[in-house]
């Protein structure tokens, strides 16, 4: 995946999670949706009613080996609780299997477990691996998890003037639902990216040009063959077009005062985590604006 500036190196997370700092953390907003229970902080994991049984993960294809305070991980999603509590094979060998996630991501996802605090990171993995943890915050009914995971890409990739590749979209599309918030977050993206590459006419420097020519048919590439994904780029795209400057946005600025601040959040209108505002109406078109969208 390509990133545009700022990468730093930093080391890959541990796939185990060992609590050694006796340092109190500050717990997150204690409003919290119906199907998801706050954390321990890191200090009441060292506490003794966290209890010593502890429940193994592995976590995608090649089976990374996650060890968890049992107790922990139930109390913060009713996933796990009833993995681990039911009369399931899980609960009875307290081992669980996800081939399908990554481990990356579940590793951003102990570490906020123990400390109550989304990782940060400016690295191409990071990137691609925060994408991947909304996913499983998602899966696991994690709402405002996956919210709060939301801020933290779009903070992120405004910090250092990050955009999504290709090839993250093709890698998050087939794992979402329809009307997925980080759908519309990834092509809003990658259509502003076009916006701020796009550069006057050769021939007519009056006409902007958002896509140069032949550039068009590599995006075609990797959206043809998705009917949703063809569907939801078209029209967004139509809609830059269309409204011009005037009705172009930065995906990556939360403004709360014109309610963006939530506009890729998942939550009911009532619980957003950053203020009670509703979402924004979707982007009018406006008639009668002389741009040339591309060129084949």
């Amino acid at each position: 995946m390509r990133l545009t500036r700022g990468l730093r190196t930093s080391s890959t997370p541990p796939h185990t999670f060992t609590v050694n700092s006796p340092s109190p953390l500050k717990t997150g907003n204690s409003r919290i949706m119906a199907s998801e229970k706050a954390p321990e902080t890191a200090s009441k994991a060292l506490e003794p009613n966290l209890g010593t049984e502890m429940v193994k993960i592995y976590i995608g294809p090649k089976r990374k080996e996650f060890v968890i305070h049992k107790k922990l991980i139930c109390k913060a999603a009713d996933y796990f609780d009833r993995a681990f509590n039911e009369n399931f094979m899980e609960g009875q060998e307290g081992i669980t299997y996800m081939p399908e996630d990554k481990p990356g991501a579940f590793s951003l996802f102990v570490d906020w477990l123990y400390r109550s605090k989304i990782p940060t990171g400016s690295t191409e993995s990071y990137i691609v691996d925060v994408h991947h943890l909304w996913i499983f915050a998602t899966k696991i009914c994690l709402t405002k998890l996956a919210d709060n995971i939301m801020d933290k890409i779009r903070d992120t990739c405004k910090k250092y003037d990050f955009f999504v590749s290709d090839e993250l979209i093709r890698e998050v599309w087939p794992l979402t639902a329809r009307g997925a918030p980080i759908r519309g977050w990834v092509l809003d993206l990658k259509i502003h990216e076009l916006f701020v590459n796009g550069e006057a006419d050769d021939d007519n420097p009056s006409i902007f040009v958002f896509v140069k020519k032949g550039k068009f048919r590599d995006i075609y590439s990797w959206i043809k063959d998705d009917v949703d994904l063809f569907e939801m780029f078209m029209e967004k795209f139509q809609c830059m077009v269309q409204s011009g400057e005037k009705g172009m946005f930065d995906p990556r600025n939360r403004v709360k005062k014109d309610n963006r601040g939530c506009r890729y959040h998942g939550h009911e209108e009532e619980n957003c985590v950053l203020t009670s505002a509703k979402k924004p109406p979707k982007m009018q078109r406006l008639r009668g604006v002389s741009i040339r969208s591309f060129d084949l």
